[in-house]
């Protein structure tokens, strides 16, 4: 069987091991996908992927294969006694700390180059929705759905 070209399961790895060698989210378990059971009050995981697409570009006289994806980041901020506003000011902070992440130059570097395969041409890290959630007997909790934007060169 033939493997598909794709950035999609790189990004995610490489995206995962970036939050965790984080010592900005030291204590926040990041997961590569719903981390089920093992969810804690504090958290991020990839979810599904959308806006999935494939296509072959026509660049002088060859063709390049692009594709382009939005990985949704699923950021939970909770803790016994929190109110409403802290939760969701701990919620942005985890956000920004992983869209630093995202923007800074140094990282996905084997990516950026296109030197172990598919090549970045952009990644962006987007809020796209802020939850607050009452957790009875425990306070606030706050969730942040993001998405993970990204184009590449296969």
């Amino acid at each position: 069987m033939t493997q598909m070209r794709s950035a999609l399961i790189a990004t995610k790895a490489e995206f995962v091991d970036l939050l965790t060698a984080s010592t900005d989210l030291i204590d926040i378990p990041v997961s590569y996908g719903h981390p089920g059971n093992e969810l804690t009050k504090r958290a991020i995981w990839i979810g599904e992927t959308s806006e999935w697409e494939h296509k072959y570009v026509t660049i002088g006289n060859s063709q390049r294969l692009e594709e382009s994806f939005a990985l949704v980041v699923r950021i939970l901020a909770g803790e016994v006694g929190q109110e409403t506003q802290e939760s969701e000011e701990n919620a942005l902070e985890m956000f920004s700390v992983a869209s630093y992440i995202v923007t800074d130059t140094a990282n996905f570097t084997a990516l950026r180059t296109g030197a172990d395969g598919p090549q970045l041409v952009s990644i962006v890290l987007t809020p796209n929705k802020l939850n607050p959630w009452i957790v009875p007997k425990e306070g606030q909790a706050a969730g942040i759905n993001a998405y993970l934007q990204v184009r590449a060169r296969i």
